[in-house]
């Protein structure tokens, strides 16, 4: 699974996912499962939000790098080619900051 990078570890602690404690003013009653989710991250300290904040990130870039593939090998367009090689190639590049390919050829300034 393609990694998270520490820039977009600093991201997600700044965004509030490594220290906040959920959605504020959620009621039981509307929506359990934030509830549920705002109970949990109150009882976690910072470190451990931020810990979590980090899989969940790595999950959903697991879920995008594996969606890729699959409509790579269904050949499903656009998604049955990609500017490095595969669609999927191209994900994990742009992760790494690698420039998308217009980038490239656009003339010195």
């Amino acid at each position: 699974m393609p990694a998270v990078r520490a820039k977009d570890k600093s991201t997600l602690i700044e965004s509030g996912l490594g220290y906040g404690t959920g959605l504020p003013g959620v009621d039981a009653d509307d929506l359990p499962d934030q509830h549920a989710a705002n109970v949990l991250l109150a009882r976690l300290d910072r470190s451990e939000r931020e810990i979590l904040a980090v899989m969940l990130a790595q999950a959903f870039v697991g879920g995008v790098h594996e969606t890729l593939v699959v409509l790579h090998e269904a050949e499903i367009p656009p998604f049955d080619d990609g500017y490095e090689g595969t669609p999927f190639h191209d994900f994990v590049g742009r992760l790494d900051d690698w420039p998308w390919p217009d980038e490239w050829s656009r003339p010195l300034e």
